[in-house]
């Protein structure tokens, strides 16, 4: 009897081996492709902060925008308030003062104390000032050196004069008003507050106007 022995050949193995790593390097990254990558990502994570930093900068500056509008607006009311109930000074000085563009002065009791303070509301820069001095001593003074000071409204921007002055027959006269300088002292009844706020100085699209008018109670010409 005749066996037949059949050898079966065993597979390339090396060429197994060579094909895995030709897929093997198919799947990967050559270095020019990974420093590409990192270029790219770095570029999109500068962009992301880049938007970031943008978005938080405008963020602030909404913020310090509705801010100073919001304390503008509170600075032109409580001066409404005071020059209404301007009055004498307690040593008999006339209820003004001062009477310029950007600059005014007058005596008010301002805290219903009984004491009437002598108020000042300056444009100092873009800054809206009030000061304001306590009476003191007697005989009554008001000394410069005891004025407190307080800025009140910030980025004002203007053109315009601050405080505008007007007789007892504005708005029916306009040919004498608003009055000249060296009329206002002895004539004036009505004060105008007129302020352009803005957080940008070359950006008057965005000017946030604030305009009001103070009739001074004790000068009033029809009590």
């Amino acid at each position: 009897m005749t066996y037949q022995v059949q050898f079966l050949r065993e597979p390339k193995a090396h060429g197994f081996l060579e094909n895995a790593m030709k897929r093997n390097t198919n799947k990967g990254f050559t270095l020019i492709e990974l420093l590409i990558s990192m270029m790219v990502l770095s570029a999109i994570g500068g962009a992301l902060i880049s938007l970031q930093y943008f978005l938080g900068q405008n963020q602030i500056l909404i913020y310090n925008t509705f801010k100073n509008e919001d304390e503008a607006a509170s600075a032109v009311s409580t001066f409404v308030k005071e020059l209404r109930n301007a009055k004498e000074s307690d040593n008999g000085s006339h209820p003004l003062e001062m009477v310029q563009d950007s600059e005014i002065r007058f005596y008010s009791d301002i805290n219903a104390d009984g004491l009437t303070e002598k108020v000042r509301y300056v444009l100092t820069g873009t800054n809206l000032v009030r000061g304001v001095i306590k009476p003191t001593g007697y005989p009554v003074s008001y000394p410069p050196a005891s004025e407190t000071t307080k800025v009140v409204a910030e980025d004002i921007r203007n053109t315009s004069p601050v405080f505008s002055y007007y007789n007892g027959d504005w708005p029916d006269d306009t040919q004498n008003n608003p009055l000249i300088l060296s009329q206002r002292l002895s004539l004036t009844r009505l004060v105008k507050i007129y302020l352009r706020v803005n957080k940008k100085a070359n950006d008057p699209g965005k000017d946030y106007i604030l305009e009001s008018v103070a009739q001074i109670r004790m000068l009033k010409d029809n009590l």
